[in-house]
């Protein structure tokens, strides 16, 4: 169920929670105006492909995230790991600009 949206100039972000309280989290900045750090730590993580697009994906305490850019916009999807990979991807690359 959409639980909490949030509009500004440069970001777009929704938030899906289950009835088990578990979230996904889903942020659409304007790339021109966004500057992003990864703090990878000791995180395991890797490159995937988002349709065409090169992704950087990690797991930290019981969390995923994904994290691409199509040139104009930066997409992030952060869910807890109960959600499968393969249902992650598949809302990644659902995924259309507004």
């Amino acid at each position: 169920m959409l639980s909490s949206t949030n509009e500004m100039e440069v970001l777009h972000q929704l938030i899906w929670t289950n009835e088990k309280g578990e979230s996904i989290l889903f942020s659409q900045y304007i790339l021109q105006k966004v500057s992003l750090t990864l703090m990878t730590g000791d995180s395991p993580y890797k490159y995937i492909k988002i349709g065409t697009h090169t992704a950087f994906y990690s797991t930290k305490r019981n969390m995923q995230t994904v994290i691409w850019d199509n040139g104009k916009y930066l997409f992030t999807i952060k869910c807890t790991t109960s959600i499968p990979y393969k249902d992650l991807i598949h809302i990644a690359e659902s995924v259309a600009e507004k």
